[in-house]
């Protein structure tokens, strides 16, 4: 993969995970404009960015302690990861 096609990937990336999950399949459909792999990659790293926030979660509060303010950062990236997924539950 090139330095630009991951710069793209992230970009994308980036964007989508600003949207609500409703609308996240006609932006990226629009943004990749048929590249298939492109649609794939960040469809990808949507999927894995939860179970990536709780293993960190995990092993900041393992070795952090609950009280750490890192603890409190990682748990504020599930909430944004939650709200953006329209998964208000999980956010609170």
């Amino acid at each position: 993969m090139t330095s630009e096609r991951w710069e793209q990937i992230q970009e994308l990336f980036t964007n989508v995970l600003e949207l609500p999950t409703r609308q996240r399949t006609t932006f990226l459909e629009t943004a990749c404009r048929g590249d298939a792999g492109l649609l794939e990659e960040v469809s990808s790293l949507l999927e894995a960015a939860e179970p990536l926030y709780r293993q960190a979660l995990s092993i900041r509060r393992r070795t952090l302690g609950e009280t750490h303010e890192d603890v409190a950062t990682s748990l504020g990236h599930l909430a944004t990861l939650a709200y953006f997924t329209d998964d208000l539950q999980a956010a609170e």
